[in-house]
């Protein structure tokens, strides 16, 4: 069983193992190590970790939100200049 997803395509090496070119996106399964070679050639990586908040995603552009309403709400506020708050606290 892979325990990783890879956003995009990946080929693979002489090994057999997968090689992910730039830009691409690797989701990882739990887990408590990472992996890499860069076959001696530079490389840039971001690794983000933390708990999975299990509760449902909706996407649209750059904006996350959990539901269609909150988006909409969001777009809206963006298209109106009022998305970013600064120095107000988040709304529940």
């Amino acid at each position: 069983m892979l325990s990783y997803m890879i956003e995009g395509s990946a080929a693979l090496d002489e090994e057999g193992r997968d090689r992910i070119s730039s830009g691409h996106l690797v989701i990882f399964k739990d887990g408590e190590r990472v992996r890499l070679s860069t076959g001696g050639e530079a490389a840039r990586l971001l690794l983000v970790s933390g708990k999975p908040l299990r509760e449902p995603v909706a996407w649209w552009g750059p904006i996350v939100m959990n539901t269609r309403a909150e988006i909409e709400t969001a777009v809206e506020e963006y298209q109106d200049g009022t998305f970013v708050k600064v120095g107000r606290p988040p709304r529940m």
